[in-house]
């Protein structure tokens, strides 16, 4: 489907091209339209009466100026077309422009309202309209505790509504599956209540207030979706309910897999537990901080990952770190992180000085309590250049101390050719060492510089 105002230009080319156009009713149903002059209203008329007997339904994106035509106008014409419109996109610009929501829409599947001036009032009712499924709401006055009923979607951007309408409104849809709440401040209910979503699959939370939504929405059902994204990082003292997963996703889920991202401007942490649930927080740099953050504040974010352990069924890590978002990360904070994992059998790490800390949480852990002690799998980034035979002697002196189970490292050095051919030659010994101690395989793949291809050395 085309827009009609494609539809309008095709028209003109020739009678033939109008004739055809004019025959077919669903080339006009889906019209985005901004009223500037009256015959910009004229023209929605026409293009709803062409499309009157299309069975696609109407999709109507109607953006009003301020202050430029008497405000029933609008209303009219969308009253004289209700019936088999599918779509609406409006900007009310006054109490009576939300008029159109009192009458039943017997085909309203999707409806979005952008409201710019804020009021109090509560909108009418829409939980007339059958079929209504998917809300969009934006800078919208109070919403009314019984507006909507049964939907699937719904979205809430700058809203200004009390808590205790919004509380009323999550609990008059049972059915919803997916909710977004986009610069909506939450504030903690006042009764205490509790909502219950079964069918909740996607949870998004951007710019507003994670500590009071899941508060209020927890323990959320499984398999769900969580995604907490800000541009703070304030964020990482503000997501309490996830400092210990299982109460965000009840008692009976647990923690299987967890991957750390920290790149110079963003930050990500997204654990998965066994019943197919998963919680992303995202931590964007603030604009005020120059395009990235403090590598002390990512710093600061990955220790309180620690704090939301023990994660005694976690089964896999991944950790990402930039050089640029190190910072004064220490072995302490690694040994911490991966202590809240006893039974991990795959650790994966990107960034080249991730493998010194790790070892030297391995290393820190006087036996019989090792750390890690179920290890299958390590793999991750080694240092460049001479380092690379440092990093494989404190690998292999850490299993010589304290042995694990791994069976499997893979390795990527940085290098050309050359300087991975005399890498081999110089820690050859030391290869052969780390496989005496229970390694099965050992995979150093050579990450990509300039035009040189990967390729993969097999032991």
């Amino acid at each position: 489907m085309f827009s009609s105002f494609t539809a309008r230009i095709l028209s003109g080319v020739c009678r033939r091209w109008r004739s055809l156009l004019l025959s077919n009713p669903i080339v006009w149903s889906d019209v985005h339209i901004t009223i500037r002059r009256p015959e910009n209203l004229l023209w929605l008329d026409t293009c709803l009466t062409r499309s009157v007997s299309s069975s696609a339904g109407r999709a109507i994106h109607i953006d009003q100026p301020n202050g430029i035509l008497p405000r029933p106008d609008i209303i009219d014409a969308i009253f004289r077309h209700l019936p088999n419109i599918r779509y609406l996109q409006i900007n009310p610009r006054s109490r009576e422009d939300y008029d159109f929501l009192a009458v039943k829409m017997q085909s309203l599947e999707r409806l979005h309202i952008e409201c710019g001036t804020f009021s109090r009032k509560p909108i009418p009712s829409a939980s007339h309209s059958p079929n209504l499924r998917v809300v969009i709401l934006r800078r919208l006055p109070a919403v009314s505790p019984d507006a909507f009923i049964n939907l699937t979607d719904l979205t809430l951007h700058s809203i200004t509504s009390p808590m205790s309408n919004l509380v009323d409104t999550l609990q008059a849809n049972q059915t919803l599956e997916n909710v977004r709440f986009i610069w909506t401040l939450v504030e903690a209910d006042p009764r205490g209540r509790l909502v219950s979503l079964p069918n909740l699959k996607l949870l998004c939370i951007s710019h507003s207030s994670p500590d009071a939504i899941l508060h209020i929405l927890s323990p959320l059902p499984t398999p769900s979706r969580v995604i907490v994204h800000d541009d703070t990082i304030s964020l990482a003292t503000t997501i309490r309910p996830l400092f210990h997963p299982f109460l965000v996703f009840g008692p009976k889920d647990s923690v299987r897999t967890v991957s750390i991202s920290f790149l110079p401007e963003e930050a990500s942490i997204t654990l998965h537990t066994s019943n197919d649930a998963t919680v992303q927080i995202i931590v964007q740099a603030a604009p005020t901080v120059g395009g990235g953050g403090t590598p002390a504040e990512f710093s600061s974010l990955l220790r309180d990952v620690s704090r939301w352990g023990p994660f005694p069924h976690l089964r896999s890590m991944d950790l990402h770190i930039t050089p640029a978002a190190m910072g004064p990360i220490h072995s302490a904070t690694i040994y911490s992180l991966l202590s809240r994992a006893p039974r991990m059998t795959r650790l994966s790490f990107s960034g080249s000085t991730l493998l010194r800390h790790i070892v030297q949480a391995l290393n820190s852990t006087p036996t019989p309590e090792i750390i890690c002690s179920e290890l299958e799998f390590l793999g991750g980034t080694l240092r460049h250049g001479d380092a690379v035979v440092d990093d494989l002697r404190s690998l292999s002196n850490a299993i010589k101390r304290s042995p694990t189970t791994i069976r499997k490292i893979a390795l990527d050095v940085p290098g050309s050719e050359e300087e991975i051919a005399g890498i081999l030659e110089e820690a050859g010994s030391l290869i052969q060492e780390i496989k005496s101690h229970g390694v099965h395989e050992l995979l150093l793949t050579r990450a990509t510089v300039q035009d040189y291809p990967d390729e993969l050395f097999l032991f």
